[in-house]
């Protein structure tokens, strides 16, 4: 039981540090969309897609803070040598 509960846990540990990556992706694929839209003249569709872009870089940011928060621990660093993290 404690084995399947350990692998689960590393599963997701291993699935977590994508969790930042699918949102730049995502954002990336917005502004190239909403460049596209713009050059064809739909400039409610690009607005649209900036708007939506937007949403992903907030996600990216509270996800890799997240990430971030969360590895400090494991490591002898201390949020002063990384920097004031989340402080803006």
């Amino acid at each position: 039981m404690k084995k399947e509960k350990r692998i689960s846990r590393e599963r997701l540990n291993r699935g977590i540090f994508l969790l930042p990556n699918i949102f730049t992706t995502l954002n990336m694929f917005c502004g190239f969309y909403a460049l596209i839209a713009s050059i064809e003249a739909e400039y409610a569709s690009a607005a649209i897609a900036i708007m939506i872009a937007g949403l992903f870089d907030y996600l990216d940011d509270k996800s890799f803070l997240f990430l971030l928060k969360r590895l400090i621990p494991l490591t002898r660093t201390s949020r002063n040598q990384i920097g004031m993290i989340g402080q803006r």
